[in-house]
């Protein structure tokens, strides 16, 4: 462009410009700066040496104030964004005007703002220049002035506190990297050490919070060394320069080499980026990072086609690498033993994911290796890996509620789990808490640790190891029992040998914990508890190894199934959590769901269990969980069957130990009775609910049919007994004794009873005894619910209804009476409301039977029974205690049923009167003689009584007004 171009170009920034150079103006400022925008940028290119003198005269003597001279250089920074700095003056003039100012000004934090817009300034000033213009920058000529930038930029990057200015001074350094020309090697060679070591030092500045800063400072520092100490440019440097360089460099990489754990990716990734350029770029001039650069890419997830890389760089000296990480692993297993408890959270985490990273970088060189092969080696890791997996139970804290809210679980009861169509989320499977492994961080990264030593070939030696060690370990059992674990978890080879011997070892733990049940001990003095302990963790282990769907495995199924149940007991919500996951692991494996696995094994589930109960073997925790599964999965798989054939089995040993059995053992025999016994009713329950439902698919006019039908069968039967009975009628004048006649009649017509009738008599026959043992209220307890649901049961049966035969169901209840009535009488409430409940269901069945019963025997001690809770009640010293709350909640519940009796037995207004009249006079006192709110309370059935009531209420309750 000619002058007279540039003088007609720059005619419309003159005035401004001429304005800038005599009265220096911010709103003159603002004006150029708004004309700048609005300008073509060619036409700004052509200008750039008239727009910006004004400026370059102003930063020479800075007159005006701070604000200004920062707008200045805020403006030169925005108008060189828009041009290419074509003409060294122009850069090295601003540039040395920067420095002076720079010099001069005061350390202190009024300054910030002046310092960021000449680090910016120069910055993007280098970055618009031309190459030639770059060229002379790093020229022999301006080497002091560039080393003073340098020093001021490292100097406020370091000390200075804010965050932006040090990630602008730092963007500074990458820029000049960026541009490098020239002599930039021989400039910037002789400030490496200061460059380094001032970002090695921002790096590790704890009072630095923002991680992106920390990270452009390590990316900074792996620049500018590979650029200057690359294995090309160290041919050309002195031999004692390049031995100390090397020297401080190997110093400072080794202390980034921390960062490698660091909870920030930015700066594991940025790390991650340098310890690649150093093995690409530096590989020989650095030969002493060489494994500061391995522990680098083994702690970084994506380093997989570095590490091969890293490898092929060793390919002509493998057995020296070999040799190396075997020493490094040992190192790492040492300093792991002696910082065990001493380490940081942070320090704990970067030494387990080294060992993790070089365990997983030796099956590379596995072959080559030795690590694996020896013993002392293998003792070593597995002796220290067990003592950073040590256990912390929580539970005597907190229970099995609290921790399953805590890990955001929800409390499994299994049969529901095993029988639902949903699957149960894997969080609901519980935590394992550790002493050192103290977050989710450090457990997954253990776990994985373990996982990947199971894809290792020598995995057989590992196991056969551990197995061993469980054999003679009195601590840390369960620790050496997770790792397993865990190892088999990682392992993928499904047909490996070693899972047969490890299921030996396993099943052993059973045979160990059963030395510790003593005869006739309680099983709750044995229970699991709920924290992990060697059986749930052998559980697991199972759970684990099945799923492999191993061929070796598949013929020990069912003693492992056997084991796993029944040392579970159902009602320990923590312990059927880990059973569910197990069982679910083993069905994923082969295929099935939990239900198809469990009826594939249910018939030798039910022979072992009888063989077990035949042994007298009841100290097994879970020996009702086992009842529970065969009940519920023989209802199933043989089409509604209430009760299988095998637990009449299991019903016989049990009886016959309950004769048997020691003391200690009699209540656990009623509780597994019991389980029998409701896991009958349940699935007879079903079963009606089903007939129910099927029979409301049938229409109306097709039920009146078969009811009609049925009644001409009952009819035509009782004309054929009849007509029978009239032919042996003939015979009577042949007999001598009349009585013996109808004896024999009777015999004739009474019925076999069914295998449901048989099924419930032995468990009467044999529980009722123990209704009656005063001194036992627990037996006493456990008895009286057998005995209501057998009752209620057999009264559903053939021949057994109220208003039939009921020739098994009344003598029955005949032999209750005896015990039962006592019970009344009794001192503990607890036990006189279980046989309320009892009576209610005697009177719904038996009804006149018990009439005349009821009122001689119970009724009066009822009377005296309301009488004692009253005084319960009203006890104003004792109103917070729980006999009194028990009593308020059982005395509201026998007057609720009480009516039901009433209306059962039909009893006469005489008989009745003393509980009514008993009942009111205590609600008087507990409702303050509200006779409406008695009323809401009392709802009798008859009217009978309702009229006895309200008689009552007349005469005891003042009227509400």
């Amino acid at each position: 462009m000619s002058d007279k171009d540039h003088e007609s170009g720059f005619h419309k920034f003159r005035p401004l410009c001429l304005s800038l150079l005599q009265k220096p103006s911010i709103d003159t400022l603002h004006k150029l700066t708004l004309q700048v925008e609005e300008s073509d940028r060619n036409e700004l290119q052509n200008l750039q040496d008239h727009i910006l003198f004004p400026f370059q005269v102003y930063l020479k003597e800075p007159s005006s104030n701070l604000n200004y001279t920062i707008s200045v250089i805020d403006f030169i920074r925005n108008f060189s964004s828009m041009i290419s700095i074509k003409t060294f003056f122009i850069l090295k003039d601003i540039l040395n005007s920067l420095l002076a100012i720079a010099s001069n000004m005061k350390n202190d934090t009024s300054n910030e703002d002046l310092k960021l817009s000449i680090v910016s300034c120069a910055g993007v000033m280098l970055k618009s220049s031309t190459d030639e213009v770059v060229q002379d920058f790093y020229g022999e000529s301006f080497k002091l002035p560039v080393s003073h930038l340098i020093y001021l930029t490292l100097e406020w990057a370091e000390k200075e506190k804010s965050p932006l200015l040090k990630s602008s001074s730092i963007q500074l350094l990458d820029i000049c990297l960026e541009r490098k020309s020239g002599q930039f090697k021989q400039i910037f060679l002789g400030l490496l050490p200061g460059i380094s070591s001032r970002l090695v030092k921002i790096c590790q500045d704890s009072s630095l919070q923002q991680a992106s800063v920390k990270a452009a400072a390590l990316k900074c520092w792996g620049g500018y060394v590979v650029a200057l100490f690359s294995d090309e440019a160290v041919i050309s440097i002195d031999a004692t320069i390049k031995e100390n360089a090397k020297t401080q460099l190997g110093i400072q990489f080794k202390a980034l080499q921390g960062f490698s754990a660091h909870s920030e990716k930015r700066i594991r990734d940025a790390l991650f980026t340098i310890a690649k350029l150093i093995m690409n770029n530096s590989w020989t001039s650095l030969d002493n990072c060489k494994y500061e650069i391995l522990n680098i890419l083994i702690l970084n997830n994506e380093s997989d086609n570095s590490l091969d890389v890293f490898v092929k760089k060793y390919s002509e000296n493998k057995e020296e690498l070999c040799l190396e990480v075997n020493n490094i692993l040992h190192g790492l297993v040492k300093d792991l033993e002696k910082g065990l408890g001493l380490f940081s959270e942070d320090k704990l985490l970067q030494v387990i994911s080294l060992l993790h990273g070089y365990i997983k970088f030796l099956a590379k060189i596995e072959n080559e290796s030795s690590f694996f092969v020896s013993k002392i080696h293998i003792e070593m890791l597995m002796q220290n890996l067990v003592r950073l997996a040590q256990f912390e139970d929580i539970n005597n804290i907190k229970g099995v509620h609290e921790i399953a809210t805590i890990h955001g679980s929800q409390k499994i009861f299994l049969l529901n789990a095993i029988f639902s169509n949903e699957t149960m989320p894997i969080e609901s499977k519980p935590a394992k808490y550790f002493r050192y492994l103290t977050n989710p961080k450090l457990v997954d990264n253990f776990n994985a640790l373990c996982q990947t030593l199971g894809k290792m070939e020598n995995f057989t030696l590992v196991v056969e190891y551990l197995s061993e060690e469980l054999k003679n370990l009195d601590y840390f059992k369960r620790e050496a029992m997770h790792i397993l674990n865990q190892i088999i978890l990682g392992n993928v080879d499904t047909e490996n040998s070693a899972y047969a011997s490890l299921i030996d070892t396993y099943l052993q733990t059973q045979q160990n914990s059963n030395v510790l049940v003593k005869p006739g001990q309680n099983i709750e003095a044995t229970k699991i508890n709920d924290h992990w302990n060697e059986t749930l963790l052998a559980i697991e282990g199972f759970g684990y190894i099945l799923a492999k769907n191993n061929n070796e495995t598949k013929h020990n199924i069912t003693h492992i199934l056997f084991y796993m149940i029944s040392n579970i007991s159902s009602s320990c919500s923590f312990g059927t959590a880990v059973l569910y996951f197990s069982l679910y692991d083993i069905a994923k494996g082969q295929g099935k769901n939990i239900q198809e696995l469990l009826a594939d094994n249910i018939e030798h589930l039910s022979r072992q269990l009888n063989l077990t109960l035949r042994q007298r073997t009841l100290s097994l925790p879970g020996i009702d969980t086992l009842l529970k599964l065969i009940i519920n999965i023989s209802y199933k798989k043989e089409k509604d069957n209430c009760i299988p054939n095998d637990i009449i089995d299991s019903i016989t040993s049990l009886t016959l130990n309950l004769s048997l059995s020691e003391e200690g053992q009699i209540l656990q025999i009623l509780q597994l009775i019991l389980v029998i016994v409701q896991g009958y009713q349940d699935n007879f329950n079903k079963t009606h609910a089903k007939i129910k439902e099927k029979d409301n698919d049938i229409g109306s006019i097709t039920r009146l049919i078969s009811k009609l039908e049925k009644e001409r069968k009952i009819e035509f039967e009782e004309i054929k007994k009849a007509e029978e009975s009239l032919d042996n009628c003939e015979d009577i004048t042949t007999e001598d004794n009349f009585e013996t006649v109808m004896d024999n009649a009777v015999d004739t017509e009474k019925l076999e009873p069914n295998f449901d009738q048989k099924f419930l008599k032995i468990c009467l026959d044999h529980v009722q005894h123990f209704v009656s043992m005063r001194a036992k209220p627990r037996w006493q307890l456990s008895a009286l619910d057998i005995v209501i649901s057998c009752l209620d049961l057999l009264a559903h049966t053939p021949e057994e209804f109220a208003g039939e035969r009921q020739e098994t169901f009344l003598p029955l209840v005949h032999q209750v009476w005896s015990s039962l009535h006592l019970l009344f009488k009794s001192t503990n409430i607890f036990i006189v409301d279980k046989a309320f409940d009892c009576l209610l269901v005697i009177g719904k069945h038996a009804r006149d039977f018990v009439h005349k019963r009821v009122v001689t025997d119970i009724l009066p001690a009822m009377v005296k029974f309301f009488s004692t809770l009253d005084l319960l009640v009203k006890d104003r010293e004792r109103t917070r205690t729980l006999a009194a709350r028990e009593s308020k909640r059982i005395l509201e519940k026998m007057i609720t049923g009480l009516w039901d009796l009433l209306a059962l037995l039909d009893l006469s207004p005489i008989e009745t009167d003393p509980l009514i009249h008993m009942i009111v006079q205590n609600l008087v006192h507990t409702n303050g003689g509200d006779s409406n709110h008695i009323r809401e309370k009392l709802r009798p059935k008859r009217s009978v009584d309702a009229d006895i009531l309200e008689l009552k209420l007349g005469a005891l309750v003042s009227p509400v007004i």
